[in-house]
């Protein structure tokens, strides 16, 4: 995963949990509009008591979409940090396993000699076309080869 696609990650992650925390709001806000209304509806509610009881619902609903936007935050950033060891760790196993194929190709070039290993000689008869190398041993596929 390159950086840009780590980054452009962690900007949608934290996009939803603002807009997660935006629509808590909301719906915080519409809560206290109701708890205010009812208390509205009290018998001998003066505007005071409801002033007084709508702010601290909003007070609250203020406070739970703060905790909840830190919370989202947190996880996001131990998400980041966990998924970036991860990946560290598969480009490091990648390499790591890699190393052996890599020095096992070897490519070569020129006409085929005594110095080339029996399966390079298979490799150099399929890919020039030659039927009928899998079954010879080096000095036979060797002797073909270099007629």
């Amino acid at each position: 995963m390159s950086e840009q696609q780590k980054k452009t990650g962690l900007a949608a992650f934290f996009a939803r949990a603002r807009k997660s925390a935006s629509t808590e709001l909301n719906d915080a806000a519409t809560t206290a509009e109701k708890v205010a209304k009812d208390v509205g509806r009290k018998v001998g509610a003066t505007a005071a008591e409801v002033k007084h009881d709508l702010i601290g619902a909003t007070k609250k609903a203020q406070t739970t979409a703060k905790k909840t936007v830190k919370q989202a935050q947190s996880t996001a950033k131990s998400t980041a940090k966990k998924a970036t060891a991860s990946v560290k760790k598969a480009e490091k196993a990648v390499t790591k396993a890699a190393k052996p194929v890599v020095s096992a190709v070897k490519v070569r070039t020129g006409k085929p000699d005594s110095s080339w290993s029996l399966a390079e000689l298979k490799d150099y008869a399929k890919n020039n076309g030659v039927t009928g190398y899998s079954s010879l041993g080096k000095a036979e596929l060797l002797a073909r080869l270099t007629r």
